[in-house]
Order: structure tokens, then C-alpha cells, then sequence
């Protein structure tokens, strides 16, 4: 059931798994290839260090994002698309952050439309909470959640966010938020609320929301996976339970 890569041993759910870039993989990041980059395992997308974005040796290994204008440039790639507002597909993220300050809006993972396909992001809501935000390119069937769970700095969470690829005008229809493994009681956003991203790239991003410095976060980034399909809640808990002992 769990994945093994490399010399560290990475017990994570397999099935669907299109990204895995974790600072502590040594089969692909620094200091055992390079400290300028780190290669997602899976499908061998590039994460471009940017603006002085280093990793966080001391343990938990994790990369180290300023808050000012550093992120992970992991360029454009269809794998990531996940439909384009009428033909969706499903999809799931998985992320470790421990945040050094909570600023409005500063994101966790992000992917821009380019052309007709969905864009979508994982970011902060302005509240010391987390939203999954996803929209078409030309503006319609926008969707979000907020999470209940308020966060602080200082500590490690897992965020998981899962979409079943259902579509349609509720804000909120198909969408779910976990926190180190359990389901959030959320709230639905107002689709009329969102603009589109600038679209002058269609880059994933781990760090950095809508092409923009300003919405840079300020944390450690611990495993970042991305899957092709929606996780089941006993999958989810899975993943965390896997991971959870590097940052107890």
C-alpha cells in the first residue's frame, strides 16, 4: 500500500500519485543532487528554487520559504490540469507546513489555467485558515472552502484537500478539507468573490498564489503530493499516519 523511493522510505498511498517532492527524499533533492533544485519522483517534474528559496536541513528536512518572495517554480504540465471547468476530473493535495508568520491569502500550492483548464490553489484565507479554491479559466463554476480549524505558527499540520470532479455552480460541491487526517466541518465561499489568476504563466507552484510576490508564504513546506483522483477519508488518515512521526 505505501511507496518506497529512494534511501528514504516514503509510506504514502500509491494508487493515483502524480507528484511527490520531499525535501527529504535524497533519491531527489539536495544535498545528494543538487541545491538548486529538487525532482518530484513520479513523473520527474523539476522544482526550480527561486529567490532564495533553500531547503531546511536540520531535521525535519523541509524547504524554506521566506515570506517575501520565495517559492518552487515546478513549471507547466497537462498533469496537473484536472479538467476545464465543463469536463472536470478529480484530484487530491497533500501538504506538510509549519508557517513562521500567517499573512492574508499566502499560499501553499498553486496551478495557474493556461489556455482553457482549471486552475486551482491551496492557500491561507485571510483568517488563519485554509481554503481550496478552483475555478475554469474563463471565470465560471468557481468553488471553495474554508476550513473550521484555525492554525498557528510554530507547529507542523497536514492539509489534505480532495475534489471529486462533480462540477456545477456551488460554491462548495464536491470539495473536502482534512486536517492531519480529519475531516473539516467547512464553510462555503461565494463563487461571485474570486478573480481569475493573472494567467501570464501556468506554472505549479509550491509557495506563491497568482503569479504574484505578494501572496508568498512564509513557513517550512514538508511533502508535497499531488494525485490524480479524489482520496477516501480512511486514505487520507493513511497518509498522515505514514508521514506524522518526521514532525512530531
Amino acid at each position: 500500500m505505501g511507496i518506497s523511493r529512494g534511501n528514504i522510505t516514503t509510506n504514502i498511498i500509491k494508487k493515483g500519485l502524480v507528484f511527490n517532492m520531499d525535501a527529504a527524499n535524497k533519491a531527489s533533492t539536495v544535498p545528494s543532487i543538487s541545491t538548486t533544485t529538487s525532482i518530484d519522483n513520479i513523473n520527474k517534474i523539476t522544482g526550480t528554487y527561486t529567490n532564495g528559496s533553500t531547503l531546511q536541513l536540520t531535521k525535519p528536512i523541509s524547504f524554506n520559504l521566506d515570506g517575501t518572495d520565495d517559492y518552487i517554480n515546478c513549471g507547466d504540465s497537462n498533469i496537473f490540469s484536472f479538467g476545464d471547468g465543463s469536463n472536470d476530473s478529480p484530484f487530491s493535495l497533500n501538504v506538510w507546513v509549519n508557517w513562521d508568520d500567517l499573512d492574508n491569502y499566502t499560499c501553499l500550492i498553486s496551478k495557474d489555467a493556461g489556455g482553457s483548464n482549471r486552475e486551482w490553489a491551496l492557500l491561507e484565507n485571510g483568517s488563519n485558515k485554509i481554503r481550496i479554491f478552483i475555478k475554469n479559466q474563463g471565470g465560471n463554476n468557481q468553488q471553495s472552502i474554508d476550513s473550521t480549524t484555525t492554525y498557528s505558527t510554530g507547529q507542523w499540520y497536514n492539509i489534505t484537500a480532495t475534489y471529486d470532479g462533480r462540477g456545477g455552480n456551488t460554491a462548495y460541491q464536491g470539495l473536502s478539507l482534512y486536517t492531519n487526517g480529519n475531516l473539516e466541518t467547512v464553510s462555503a465561499n461565494q463563487a461571485s468573490t474570486y478573480t481569475a489568476m493573472s494567467n501570464t504563466s501556468a506554472n505549479l507552484e509550491i509557495g506563491r498564489y497568482y503569479n504574484d510576490n505578494l501572496y508568498c508564504i512564509n513557513a517550512q513546506i514538508g511533502p508535497t503530493q499531488i494525485y490524480n483522483r479524489a482520496l477516501s477519508a480512511s486514505e487520507v488518515l493513511f497518509n498522515y499516519n505514514g508521514l506524522k512521526g518526521r514532525f512530531e
